[in-house]
């Protein structure tokens, strides 16, 4: 309870003591440079200083809770994203509070008083709050000396995160464009000669395009992005608000009437961008939006000026992950492959119950083209959860790299039989089973997707039925349609691409490309 007061009223928390709920038994993590109060050793030490296992458990613990909340259950390897991400969310609160403090800013008694002042008032009497301090295993001095921390960080973030924007640069950033775009892929994504290759054809288009070819029928010709292919390239009007990856939507914004753009590199493949055309604000809209853009650009420079100086902070630490697991999580993603493999092993040894270690070590050796030791990892995670069908989904689709079909669609049957009414697991099914041309379970599939439908149907039927007898006017059959799956996602292959601008990823130029 305390501690969901001081969150209202302290933005940056993860250097907090932290309550943990099992048992009954209250867990007290201590602030950064202090020893821990529990016995285990550190699961990480950041420039020396040792992150418990106690704050990294509470960190992930709400980190579980709100994946839980927007996603539903924690599964499979999410777990081990959510763990690391939870050690380097407070891996970056160590490197900021260190920073802080080295820079000293003043912090007044004034201004812990008032932050002081609206946590006590957010209690019924002083008794209350003296009592939850006391639970909380803390001093109203110790409490003081956390409020001083984090006013100290927040105005180190705000001189970080500090950006001025002239009226020409947010009138500019005002404008709109039209655009088309031809998407030219490289064959291998992970290869940089490939890239490079995919770039020469995209050059060789635009000069095409500048010698007069159809824009419109090289986009329907040539460009990978179906889904605006077949209208001509045409993605529509962008803003700076477009949630477009940046460097697609920083390209087009640049472009005049007519304009073509130099190749542009996305995660998507290459770009040629042609702008058909565009938008100034006039001096009303400028200034009824001139704050509210202003706003924006600031926390979009804020956002990446205080990405970049936490990224070189991290370059700049010393931080050594005693965890196995997320430790060959670290390795693997920095691509220190071999080094992976040899602390999942380690990670495996000290856990060998967690079938989700053989997934993740499994999908270190696909990286380094080792398929047969990937399908016995996959294997292994079969054997520990059976009951799981996305273990089985996997391990077929690696028995498919190495050519064993049979065992493949094996696995795919078991997958389907044991979650028979997960339609995205079977509308995956259904285009696998087309892919290898097995028809009768496309038909065991196609049934399954049928009724799923036919429930889903029936559901509706009932939910409106319910409606109409409690006379509810504010909630109609209307919103049951809205969310009614498309056939084409029941029944079709799955592959229909996503509308431009899309938070998806279907279309190239959507969404934001990040990990």
């Amino acid at each position: 309870m305390f501690f969901s007061t001081l969150r209202k009223h302290m933005r940056w928390i993860i250097i907090v003591v932290v309550v943990a709920f099992v048992a009954g038994t209250l867990y007290v993590g201590v602030n950064f440079g202090q020893q821990a109060t529990e016995a285990a050793a550190p699961v990480a030490e950041v420039n020396g200083r040792a992150i418990s296992y106690a704050e990294f458990q509470q960190v992930y613990f709400n980190n579980v809770q709100l994946y839980s909340q927007y996603f539903g259950p924690v599964r499979g390897t999410m777990a081990e994203e959510l763990r690391y991400l939870s050690l380097s969310s407070l891996i970056d609160s160590y490197l900021t509070l260190e920073a802080a403090r080295a820079a000293n800013l003043p912090v007044s008694n004034r201004e812990i008083d008032e932050t002081l002042a609206e946590i006590k008032a957010s209690f019924a009497d002083d008794a209350a709050y003296r009592q939850a301090l006391a639970a909380s295993g803390l001093t109203e001095a110790r409490l003081r000396e956390l409020i001083r921390d984090d006013v100290m960080v927040r105005k180190f973030q705000e001189q970080v995160r500090r950006a001025e924007f002239t009226d020409e640069e947010v009138r500019a950033a005002m404008a709109e464009v039209r655009v088309r775009h031809i998407l030219v892929k490289p064959a291998d994504a992970a290869s940089e000669a490939s890239w490079e290759e995919a770039r020469s054809r995209a050059e060789a288009l635009r000069a095409e395009l500048l010698n007069g070819a159809s824009f419109e029928e090289y986009a329907s010709t040539y460009s990978a992005d179906l889904a605006s292919a077949i209208a001509g390239g045409d993605v529509g009007w962008v803003s700076f608000s477009t949630p477009f990856v940046e460097e697609f939507k920083e390209a087009a914004l640049a472009l005049q009437a007519g304009e073509i753009s130099q190749p542009v590199r996305t995660v998507y493949g290459w770009h040629i961008i042609q702008a058909t055309e565009r938008r100034e604000p006039t001096d009303e809209e400028f200034a009824e939006r001139r704050e509210e853009m202003l706003a924006a650009l600031q926390q979009a420079a804020g956002d990446r000026q205080w990405s970049e100086w936490i990224s070189a902070r991290r370059n700049q630490a010393q931080v050594v992950i005693h965890d196995r697991q997320l430790l060959a999580h670290h390795q693997a993603r920095n691509g220190e492959l071999e080094a992976a493999v040899r602390s999942y092993q380690e990670a495996i040894l000290e856990d060998p119950f967690n079938p989700y270690l053989h997934v993740s070590l499994a999908e270190v050796y696909e990286r380094l083209g080792r398929m047969e030791d990937a399908v016995r990892e996959y294997e292994q995670a079969v054997a520990k959860a059976g009951t799981d069908p996305d273990l089985h989904l996997q391990l077929g689709l690696a028995y498919r790299e190495v050519g064993r079909d049979e065992d493949a669609a094996a696995s795919f049957r078991k997958a389907g039989e044991i979650n028979p009414w997960d339609a995205q697991l079977q509308v995956s099914l259904l285009q696998l089973f087309r892919e290898m041309g097995l028809e009768e379970d496309v038909a065991v599939v196609s049934q399954r997707l049928a009724d799923i439908q036919k429930a889903w149907q029936e559901q509706q039927r009932a939910l409106s039925g319910e409606t109409s007898e409690g006379g509810t006017s504010d909630v109609t059959g209307d919103a049951g349609a809205d969310s009614q799956p498309a056939s084409g996602d029941a029944a079709g292959d799955g592959t229909g691409g996503a509308a431009a601008g899309s938070d998806s990823g279907d279309n190239a130029a959507g969404g934001n490309g990040q990990d």
